[in-house]
């Protein structure tokens, strides 16, 4: 069950993140499927530490949920804005 709402969170915090971000297109699916990988592992490794805290699932939810987004916005700053950035460059 965890696992889907990783899932869940994971693709909607990309979503949003690259949406504020300005991203269309291939750049929001490609930033939704990192969102989603960073969410589920942000969630196993978490949920692998040793915490046996009341609540673990909400705890899992908000580290997923946070990667999601710390790892969309470092998508969108190295890949997406690279391949605008050279599009600018004059030719040769």
């Amino acid at each position: 069950m965890q696992l889907f709402f990783w899932f869940i969170l994971g693709a909607a915090a990309a979503w949003y993140t690259a949406k504020i971000m300005l991203s269309d297109g291939r750049d929001r699916w490609m930033s939704m499927l990192v969102g989603v990988a960073a969410a589920v592992g942000g969630g196993f490794i978490f949920d692998a530490t040793t915490f046996r805290w009341e609540g673990k699932m909400v705890y899992t939810s908000l580290v997923s949920t946070t990667a999601a987004v710390i790892f969309t916005i470092l998508y969108q700053y190295v890949v997406v804005r690279r391949e605008f950035s050279q599009a600018k460059l004059p030719p040769r």
